[in-house]
Parts: structure tokens; sequence; C-alpha cells
């Protein structure tokens, strides 16, 4: 059994565990690394009652577009970028797994998901030249589906910290 969770990336002057957003909801925080220019990324343990609440007041919180991976026993990723603004998207990470447990099918075409997509990493600030093909890749888990589109997105981890925390 693989794991099941959240796994939320963002930017601000404030570390991750300091947000105010992620208390109010109430995650409780696995793990925790840090980014070049001021990006981290968490693991929640589990989902948390309204990601989407969550993400949006994340977002707002920050003043800066966030992602989120949901990803169900390694196998496949729901990810969400969300901006300050509302803008929204969505997309499977190893997609074929996704289909296997009954996922519904995403409600645009690859081309106009990847537009959307390049527009939210252009608001983040980020390079975006591969995320094409990291959306589509194909990996044993999910997890490692979702390090390889941050990695797309240009994004460089400098620290890891395992953490336990309300």
């Amino acid at each position: 059994m693989g794991y099941t969770g959240r796994i939320v990336v963002g930017r601000s002057e404030l570390a991750a565990l300091r947000s105010k957003t992620l208390r109010e909801y109430g995650v409780r925080v696995l793990w925790q690394c840090a980014y070049q220019d001021g990006w981290w990324q968490v693991q929640l343990d589990g989902d948390g009652d309204r990601p989407v609440a969550m993400l949006r007041a994340l977002a707002a919180e920050t003043g800066r577009p966030v992602l989120s991976a949901y990803v169900l026993d390694s196998d496949f990723a729901e990810v969400v970028g969300m901006t300050p603004g509302g803008t929204r998207w969505r997309a499977y990470l190893n997609e074929r797994s996704a289909a296997e447990y009954g996922a519904p099918p995403l409600p645009y075409a690859h081309d106009e998901l990847l537009a959307q997509v390049l527009t939210w990493a252009a608001e983040a600030g980020l390079a975006a030249a591969t995320v094409g093909e990291a959306l589509v890749a194909q990996h044993i888990f999910a997890e490692e589906a979702f390090g390889a589109l941050l990695t797309a997105f240009g994004l460089v981890q400098v620290e890891a910290t395992p953490r336990d925390a309300p």
C-alpha cells in the first residue's frame, strides 16, 4: 500500500508551518522541504475536509499561485493549480491509473490543459519548458510524477525537513 494524502506547494516569505491557512484547516504536516526563491512543499496527513477551499485560502494568504497534488495509494495524483484571482486548472498524473480507479475525465483537451498550466506558471514566475512532457509521463509512483512536474516548473529543492506539527 502506498501513500495517500495531499502535497501542497506554495511560495511566501514565511515558512509553510507558519501558514495561518494550514493551521485553520486543521491539517497535520508530515514533512516539508524548501525550494529556491521562497517556494516550499509540505506533505499533509490525509486531505482535510475542504481541499479546494484550503487552496483558495492559501493562494489568498500568500498572494501567489499554489499547487496541490492529492495522491491515491501512490498510483496517481490529481493535481490542482490555483491563483489568488481564483483561476484553477486540474490534471491527473499517471492518467491511466486515474482512469482505472474511476476518476472522472477531465473537462478539457490536453492542449487546453497545457495552455492553462502555462498561464498558471507565468503568473507564478516559473519556467515551464518541459511541463507538457511531465503531465503525460508515466511513473511507478505518483509522488515521482509530481516531483518531475515540479522539476519541469524549474523548482530546485534546497532542503528537506521531516516535521510532525499540528
